[in-house]
C-alpha cells in the first residue's frame, strides 16, 4: 500500500522541518512582548488602585478641611459677636459716665432726677467698676 505523497507512515501527518532561527527568535520575541503586556496590564491596575484610593483620601481631607473651614468661620463670627456686645457695654457705661458728669457739672438740680445723684469724683468710676 503505496501512501500518498507528503503524508506520514499510516496517515499521519508528515514531519515539519525544525523551526528556523528567524521562526525561534520570532516567537521569542512574541512570547517576550506578551510577559511585558501582561507586566504592564498588573501595573496599570495597581497604579488605577492607587489612584482611586488617593483621591478617596483627597475627597475625605477636602470634606474635613471644609469642616474645620466652617468650624473656623462660626467660632470667629461668635468672637465677634461678643466682642460687639463687650464694646457696646463699655460704650454704654462711657455714655453713662459722661451723663452723670453732665449732670454734676449743670449743677445740683439737674441731678436730683437720678436715683446716683451724689456728685462726686468716684462716683462715675464705681458705677463703672461695679455696674448697674
Amino acid at each position: 500500500g503505496g501512501g500518498s505523497l507528503g503524508s506520514g507512515p499510516l496517515g499521519a501527518p508528515p514531519e515539519r522541518p525544525p523551526p528556523s532561527a528567524e521562526l525561534i527568535e520570532l516567537r521569542t520575541e512574541v512570547a517576550r512582548l506578551r510577559a511585558g503586556a501582561q507586566r504592564d496590564a498588573a501595573e496599570r491596575e495597581d497604579l488605577t488602585r492607587s489612584i482611586d484610593m488617593l483621591q478617596a483620601q483627597l475627597r475625605r481631607a477636602l470634606e474635613e478641611n471644609r469642616g474645620l473651614t466652617d468650624a473656623l468661620e462660626e467660632k470667629k463670627r461668635l468672637l465677634a459677636e461678643v466682642k460687639e456686645k463687650e464694646d457696646a457695654a463699655v460704650r454704654e457705661s462711657n455714655f453713662d459716665d459722661a451723663r452723670h458728669l453732665l449732670r454734676c457739672m449743670l449743677g445740683p438740680d439737674a441731678a436730683l432726677g437720678s436715683p446716683d445723684a451724689a456728685c462726686s469724683a468716684e462716683a462715675p468710676r464705681a458705677r463703672g467698676a461695679g455696674g448697674p
